[in-house]
Parts: structure tokens; sequence; C-alpha cells
């Protein structure tokens, strides 16, 4: 048996809570969605919503990956969460960072829609060279 990766009570605790709590934040996005789907929504800016909140998840689980490895936070994110965030900030933070885009574009696209594209394109692209970054 590799002892390494055996896990105490309160380890096994902490990971049905951060679970449960990917789910929530799971279902909680899926709602927005389906209230984008039932809206002004293009095709278009639903799939860029979509790609960001993959690349959104992405950079939760490697951040957290390279966190639990003894890496350091860095980037302007650092101030917000500190250099060595544990998964639940990162969760909390993943989380915020899900609905935040999705409120911030729902705006746009009923208030602003000239704007839309270069918000969701910015937020791809920046959120892709983080996840990137995280990735080498």
């Amino acid at each position: 048996m590799n002892y390494k990766y055996a896990k105490s009570k309160a380890d096994q605790k902490a990971s049905r809570f951060h679970s449960v709590t990917i789910i929530l934040i799971i279902l909680i996005v899926s709602l927005f969605y389906s209230k984008a789907y039932a809206t002004d929504w293009t095709g278009e800016e639903i799939a860029k919503e979509i790609a960001f909140q993959g690349l959104n998840i992405a950079d939760f689980y490697l951040t957290d990956r390279i966190m639990k490895d003894g890496g350091e936070e860095v980037g302007l994110i650092k101030a917000v969460i500190g250099s060595h965030p544990d998964t639940d900030t990162l969760i909390i933070a993943a989380g915020l960072t899900a609905v935040g885009h999705y409120f911030i574009s729902e705006y746009l696209i009923n208030n602003k829609p000239q704007y839309t594209a270069i918000w969701q394109n910015i937020s791809i692209g920046v959120k892709g060279l983080v996840v990137g970054f995280l990735a080498i």
C-alpha cells in the first residue's frame, strides 16, 4: 500500500466538502446558463462564455495542484487570495469569477452589446494565457 496517498478522516471530510462545493458552483452556473439560453444571448456569446468558464475551471485545478506541491501564487490575484491559498479559498475565487463573468456578460449583452465581444475575447485571452502559463 502506498501510504503517501492515504487520507486521514479530516482529509476525507475536506475532500467531500470540496466536491460538494464544486458541484454547487457547477449547478449555480448551469442555472445562469439556462437563463442565457432563454434570453438574447447568441450561440457565439454562449460558446465564448462556456470557453471562459472551462478555462476558469482549468485555472482553479492547476492552481490548486501547484499550491499543494508547494508553489506560490503570482500576479495581481496574489493581493486578494495571498501567496499560498488553500483549496477553499481557490474554490471561492473560482466561483466568484465564474458568476461575476456571467453577470458582466449578461449586462453587456442587454445594455452595451457593442462591447460584449471585446469583453469576452479579452477575458478568454487573458484566462487562456494564465492557464497556459500554469501548464508549463
